[in-house]
């Protein structure tokens, strides 16, 4: 993880950002292509794809899942 903390914007509102500006300008925090994105309500997470600073996908992702960091068997 490498940033943590709050922002003024919503998952919503970053569902239907299209500019002006880069996705930086808009979240108010540095972000780079590839990386995600979780924005946490209080009641669910939200996760979105960085693919550049123009554009922005919203995924299904396991969060909890993925920060523990272990490979799975994809047999089991």
């Amino acid at each position: 993880m490498r940033y943590e903390g709050t922002i003024e914007r919503t998952a919503p509102e970053l569902k239907k950002w299209k500019g002006p500006g880069n996705l930086e300008q808009f979240l108010g925090i540095p972000i780079h292509a590839e990386e995600i994105v979780e924005i946490d309500d209080g009641l669910n997470p939200y996760y979105f794809f960085v693919q550049n600073p123009y554009t922005v996908c919203p995924i299904a992702f396991e969060g909890e899942t993925a920060r523990q960091n272990k490979l799975e068997d994809p047999h089991e």
